[in-house]
Parts: C-alpha cells; sequence; structure tokens
C-alpha cells in the first residue's frame, strides 16, 4: 500500500467574499494572493472580491501529523 506523504502535497484554497458585507478573516501560515503571511495573520475581503490561499508546507505537515480540518485554516470571520 502506498503511503501519502506531506512533502507531496500542495493545497490551495480559491475563498470569495459572497456575504453582503466586507469581512476580516484571520489566517494561519498562508501566502494570501502570492503575499506570506507568517503565523497569524488577517485579510480583508471587500464584497465580492477572491483571495487565493497557498497553504505553507510547514502547515500542511501539521495538518496531516495532527489529523486537523482543513476549515480551520479560515475560522474567524468577522463581519464589517
Amino acid at each position: 500500500m502506498q503511503r501519502i506523504n506531506s512533502k507531496d502535497m500542495s493545497i490551495t484554497i480559491e475563498f470569495q467574499n459572497d456575504t453582503r458585507k466586507d469581512i476580516t478573516c484571520q489566517v494561519y501560515s498562508v501566502y494570501a494572493n502570492q503575499k506570506p503571511v507568517p503565523l497569524v495573520g488577517e485579510i480583508s475581503l471587500k464584497r465580492r472580491e477572491p483571495v487565493t490561499l497557498d497553504i505553507s508546507q510547514v502547515h500542511i505537515d501539521y495538518m496531516t501529523s495532527a489529523n486537523t480540518s482543513i476549515t480551520r485554516m479560515c475560522q474567524n470571520i468577522d463581519y464589517l
């Protein structure tokens, strides 16, 4: 049986604010639109604004070792 190695993974999330309000989203260890966000950062999205989140290798390793849900990547959303 072949095992999946986290070093062979890349995870990209296309996220779009489809609410009627601007939002602020807290993200962890990602590249947001190709800009690095080390540790914890916030991104603001206007109504209908998209963002591409590329998950860092460190975070991929953490998620696979801790069996963490991908939905935690953008868990704290504040509506402005």
